[in-house]
């Protein structure tokens, strides 16, 4: 007899850790075999929120996992955070509306998540207690996706939740957007403070990183981050959050403009960095990495 495990009785792809900031609790919930969603919860209120609750289930497990500071007040869950309308991220948004029918869930508007009661537009801002979150408008992966910028008032924290915008090492596929589309989405997150803290949506740091090995193979930060990656994985350690930072040291699609001996096809009206972007993703999508030509 074959038998089919629950979500719940899956083996949980990370071991994940619950950050703490000045003022509030950043924890990752692994679900499926590589997504996140995330847990933030303001520290002087004890509001929660949850960034794309792909899974229900995940989300109440966790929800009882969080430690939180002594002067923390219970914590409530009050509001959904949804990147884009995708199943694996908004797939439990009306469960969890049956079990808190209060929550205000939060998705971008026109982009069709599920269930969405505040459709957002860019830099609109999202109350969480007393955290001040901004959208941030990142079109490509889908036409409305929004990332959600959180920076403390004394500008100690920044973070930032980019769904399937950007990842470690990579971004996300251009399902309903163009080269162009991405990279206007990824000039605008790179004006964020270098210090920026990313939470992404899926665990694919070691697929991107040996795709960028390909791109760049005299790029030694590529190679020491994979190494490190790899090592982390075989444990399965979080690789978030990443940082800005160091992202632009090893994240070839935010590298885009410094890849000058790339051969690449003229596809856009936008110059080199959107036909390198171009480029880099069809041959990542096809699995060609192996095959990128150099001048």
């Amino acid at each position: 007899m074959n038998i089919v495990k629950t979500t719940t009785e899956r083996v949980q792809h990370t071991k994940t850790e619950q950050i703490d900031y000045d003022h509030c609790s950043v924890l990752p919930i692994p679900y499926l075999d590589d997504n996140y969603a995330y847990l933030i919860v303001c520290h002087k209120t004890g509001h929660c929120a949850v960034v794309d609750p792909g899974d229900s289930t995940a989300v109440e497990v966790a929800l009882i996992k969080l430690k939180l500071p002594e002067h923390c007040p219970p914590v409530t869950l009050t509001t959904i955070l949804t990147t884009h309308g995708h199943w694996d991220h908004d797939g439990g948004n009306r469960d969890l509306l049956v079990d808190y029918p209060h929550l205000i869930v939060v998705g971008g508007k026109g982009d069709g998540v599920d269930g969405c009661t505040r459709p957002v537009e860019d830099n609109d801002e999202i109350k969480i207690g007393e955290l001040s979150l901004s959208a941030v408008w990142t079109p490509c992966h889908t036409p409305f996706h929004m990332c959600y910028h959180y920076k403390s008032i004394n500008n100690t924290t920044s973070l930032l939740f980019s769904g399937d915008t950007l990842f470690v090492g990579g971004v996300g596929r251009f399902w309903e957007g163009e080269a162009c589309d991405m990279q206007v989405s990824l000039n605008k997150l790179k004006c964020l403070s270098p210090e920026t803290l990313i939470y992404c949506g899926h665990e694919y740091a070691v697929q991107n990183l040996t795709f960028n090995r390909f791109a760049e193979p005299d790029n030694e930060d590529i190679k020491q981050m994979l190494e490190d990656c790899k090592k982390k994985r075989e444990s399965q350690l979080q690789l978030v959050p990443t940082s800005l930072k160091n992202e632009l040291k090893w994240n070839s699609f935010l590298r885009a403009e410094k890849l000058l001996t790339l051969k690449v096809e003229t596809v856009t009206t936008m110059g080199r960095a959107a036909d390198v972007l171009y480029t880099l993703r069809r041959a990542k999508d096809q699995n060609m990495g192996a095959g990128l030509r150099f001048a």
